[in-house]
């Protein structure tokens, strides 16, 4: 059963928190494989990636076939299927950052865990610029507001 309400949905907001994960990531572990010496480029990070991601494009489609004939006792089936797409693709994420930056498995694991960190702190600073920027606008709408009363 489907409750989703199509009236409501929004394809820019699915599109930008479906992508913008992706590319935060990208960049985030880009940043900080540079300072731990990887030897990956951004363009190699984003190909690698994206090539890691079939998995769960190919699962998904396949799913959708499969949400169509099952039964709603099957849906633990259908989820494991989805999951069982989403491992691999991590699994295939995880050992594509090995293999193009020339870790090994617990300097991998620590780049990862800062690669979160700096795109918590990428997130704040975009968050920190939007606000700025509102700030400045605001501001600048109330001058103009006041200058054209005199």
């Amino acid at each position: 059963m489907n409750l989703a309400q199509i009236s409501k949905m929004n394809s820019f907001s699915i599109f930008f928190m479906e992508v913008f994960p992706l590319i935060l990531f990208i960049i985030a572990n880009w940043s900080t494989t540079t300072l731990f010496n990887g030897k990956g480029k951004l363009f190699e990070i984003f190909n690698m990636t994206m090539y890691s991601l079939v998995p769960v494009i190919i699962f998904g489609f396949v799913g959708i076939f499969i949400s169509n004939i099952i039964i709603l006792d099957e849906v633990i089936l259908y989820m494991t299927f989805l999951a069982i797409g989403s491992i691999w693709s991590i699994f295939l994420i995880f050992v594509g950052l090995i293999v193009t930056h020339g870790y090994s498995l617990l300097k991998n694991l620590l780049t990862i865990l800062i690669t979160l960190v700096a795109a918590i702190i990428i997130v704040f600073v975009i968050i920190l610029i939007l606000s700025f920027v509102n700030q400045l606008y605001n501001f600048l709408y109330v001058l103009y507001q006041e200058l054209m009363k005199r």
